[in-house]
């Protein structure tokens, strides 16, 4: 073998050695980017804003035993009995998506005391759309009704497993738009479309509520505010 032939040779072995040093080091600072990402709070971007994802509970994490439903109270009874019959309470043939919304017992039944109250016209597809809605209503301690054409079940799930825990104070009613309507009417909510929600654009404004909804397996109740019930949606 010549000295030219080996020259030849030791050069190539030198380029080969140096590719597989560069693309070890790549390889190694790429994982290290990995795991930064993977340690950084998660966070969502809505509106142009980063906003914190809430800790929901999921299905497959959920550990605790769920919540069983509670007994109606005479007085909540009283109250209810009365508004019910009220001209201006409005009364659906549609009850609760999930039984697990139940919250009070015998019957089972869905019963949040002044609620608010977000109306999406045309869907709510993915638990993405609703979080900043439920984050909002968990922090300031309200109970919230999402009430749409048709809501994925993803989002049930996401609302019935955190209800049951205590998480957050609320339910999803899935009704004809002719009723939507008229939520959005007895409620003064502004009805929505899932694209407002997927831009993030949920202004308060948009909130209506209710003095009472209650929900069983079959009907929905919503009773309406009088100028003496409970809080505005004012923020």
């Amino acid at each position: 073998m010549t000295t030219s032939t080996v020259q030849g040779v030791l050069t190539i072995i030198a380029i080969g050695v140096l590719v597989l040093a560069v693309a070890a080091l790549l390889d190694w600072r790429s994982k290290r980017r990995a795991e930064k990402i993977l340690a950084a709070p998660t966070s969502e971007t809505i509106a142009g804003e980063p906003v914190p994802v809430p800790d929901y509970l999921t299905p497959e994490t959920l550990q605790k035993t769920a919540k069983a439903p509670e007994a109606v109270t005479p007085d909540e009874a009283e109250v209810l009995a009365s508004a019910e019959a009220e001209p201006s309470t409005l009364h659906f043939d549609q009850g609760l998506v999930d039984p697990r919304q139940a919250n009070r017992s015998d019957p089972d039944r869905l019963v949040l005391n002044g609620p608010l109250v977000l109306v999406v016209s045309d869907g709510i597809g993915s638990p993405q759309e609703v979080l900043q809605t439920l984050d909002r209503a968990a922090r300031g301690n309200e109970a919230i009704v999402l009430a749409s054409f048709a809501i994925d079940p993803e989002v049930v799930d996401l609302v019935s497993v955190n209800a049951q825990q205590g998480v957050i104070n609320a339910g999803t009613l899935v009704l004809p738009r002719e009723a939507l309507e008229s939520l959005a009417a007895a409620t003064g909510a502004t009805a929505l479309s899932r694209a407002d929600l997927q831009a993030g654009y949920v202004p308060h404004s948009a909130y209506g509520r209710a003095a009472w909804v209650t929900a069983d397996a079959e009907h929905t109740t919503i009773v309406a505010l009088t100028s003496d019930d409970g809080p505005s949606t004012e923020a």
